[in-house]
């Protein structure tokens, strides 16, 4: 499992685009819209979820890809109930 330190978790921007495209290919899933967190690891983003429906993807190649989306899960949970 990933250390709490080991990655990031932010908002993403436009400037994660390619990071984006490259999750949504690998996973062939429908786009993301809105608001989105992502796992930041080494400077990209490697899992993402979008903050209207918990909608989660990240990358396979990735090491412990499942413990990445709980973290996000956990988050999106913790920024939903604060909406």
């Amino acid at each position: 499992m990933y250390q709490a330190n080991a990655y990031v978790i932010r908002e993403v921007s436009e400037d994660d685009a390619r990071s984006l495209l490259r999750l949504l290919t690998l996973n062939l899933h429908r786009p993301l819209s809105g608001a989105a967190l992502g796992n930041d690891v080494s400077g990209g983003v490697v899992a993402a979820v979008v903050l209207e429906d918990g909608y989660v993807l990240a990358d396979q190649r990735v090491a412990r890809p499942s413990a990445l989306r709980q973290m996000l899960r956990m988050r999106f949970h913790c920024v939903a109930e604060a909406r």
